[in-house]
């Protein structure tokens, strides 16, 4: 499923060379197009040579600025800009395309991005009926997505403008988050994450409205769903869960999936915290809960929630895992969100806070963290850890570029990750 179209501008969007003559015109029926990607939730965005403030106002003039998000224009290789693209959005290259008329740009694009879907011009006008375009279903979050991104956009300028620390800003935000069991009305939405979502999804598992609906109905099935607002808009629902209730005190968490748009915020386990406490609530007689797990580099978030929430592993064939967490057992929401729950609506309790391979490692987390107050003792992860589930992908990944080691699924393990001074010593038994 292709989540943002990126356009080149040059005898694609347009006829003509802007550079050359501006008198460019838009090339037959683009406008519909545009549209009608983007109201089935598909972003839109630019990567082109050209001036950026030429090519700006002439989108202006043409009435189509406001449909492309984190255009990249300018001079530099095309496939610069669609690389900043995607990671602006959180999204797989394998989730993004890219429409040029020149060979020799889409040639280039399709070698340096491995991923990346590249479409000729001429072929601009068949994109909507394309199967990769197709929405999975048409909800008032697909229609809003430009602007929920223009509204994330927003919240990160206002993060990198913020004098403060990190934890200040996220409690400035005034985040207010509603779990609760799905409701008829939510079927579209919930198929609709379940079948977007990658990075959060803990068996990339895409099922079908009828699936969905039987977790509404059934006795044995529970759905939960969030909606999130803060001081930036409203967000609509973020997350589901799927759970089934077993025999012999045992529940069983099918599916849970987390839109990328609220990464690195701490929603993840506040989300799926809360759905276990009122799992627990509805359900005393529970004594463990189960979570399969395929493994894939792309959701590796959805393991580090599951590890930040103290499952552990259990059993593995392949490429499939199941994590298991004994009940009962109680979390503590990070004080800059405030849950509201149809059993609970109380405000969250506040978490208090050498050599070589030391000090890079001590480079990195400081990076990543944005603070230079970082030492051996410095908590990665955890009640009081400076890291969630996607920050301490992030810094995996950049563990095992700057070092040239390999963190395997078993790697994964909180004790290891959950100071600086567990990573140093991981990294020198890895490098020895």
């Amino acid at each position: 499923m292709i989540k943002c179209l990126i356009w080149d501008l040059d005898d694609t969007l347009w006829e003509g060379t802007l550079s050359e003559d501006r008198r460019v015109t838009l090339r037959p029926g683009i406008i519909e197009v545009l549209r009608s990607l983007d109201e089935r939730g598909v972003l839109l965005s630019i990567a082109s040579r050209n001036d950026h403030e030429d090519a700006m106002e002439k989108l202006k003039e043409l009435g189509l600025a406001h449909y492309f998000i984190y255009p990249q224009i300018g001079w530099a290789p095309k496939a610069e800009g669609i690389r900043r693209i995607v990671s602006r959005l959180n999204i797989g290259m394998d989730a993004a395309a890219f429409i040029d008329d020149n060979p020799f740009e889409r040639e280039e694009a399709r070698a340096c991005l491995p991923g990346l879907a590249v479409y000729e011009a001429g072929v601009y006008g068949q994109l909507p009926d394309f199967p990769e375009f197709q929405a999975p279903a048409i909800t008032g979050e697909a229609g809003r997505r430009r602007e929920l991104m223009l509204i994330r956009a927003e919240r990160e300028d206002a993060e990198r403008q913020f004098p403060g620390m990190r934890e200040e800003f996220l409690r400035s935000c005034s985040m207010e988050l509603m779990v609760r069991p799905a409701r008829q009305q939510d079927l579209a939405r919930v198929y609709e994450l379940a079948a977007r979502t990658n990075q959060w999804n803990n068996g990339l598992e895409r099922v079908s409205q009828d699936v969905v609906r039987n977790y509404m109905e059934m006795g044995d099935k529970r759905l939960y769903v969030a909606e999130l607002k803060d001081r930036f808009g409203d967000h609509g629902i973020v997350a589901v869960a799927m759970l089934d209730l077993l025999e012999e005190g045992l529940a069983e968490i099918r599916l849970f999936c987390i839109s990328c748009r609220i990464e690195g915020r701490g929603i993840g386990n506040a989300f799926l915290g809360t759905v276990l406490e009122l799992l627990q609530l509805d359900h005393p007689e529970l004594r463990e809960v189960r979570c399969g797990y395929k493994s894939e580099s792309r959701n590796r978030p959805a393991l580090m929630l599951l590890k930040l929430l103290g499952f552990t592993l259990q059993e593995r064939k392949d490429d499939f895992s199941v994590y298991g967490l004994p009940l009962p057992v109680s979390y503590l929401t990070p004080d800059w969100i405030h849950v509201h729950s149809p059993r609970k609506a109380t405000e969250p309790v506040e978490e208090r806070n050498g050599d070589e391979v030391e000090r890079r490692v001590i480079s990195l987390v400081a990076k990543l963290w944005g603070r230079p107050e970082v030492g051996p003792e410095t908590v990665l992860l955890g009640g009081r850890g400076i890291l969630d589930s996607v920050t301490a992908v992030q810094l995996i990944a950049e563990l095992e570029n700057e070092f040239r080691v390999v963190f395997d699924e078993d790697d994964l393990l909180l004790e290891s990750l959950s100071t600086v001074g567990n990573v140093v010593r991981f990294i020198e038994a890895k490098l020895n």
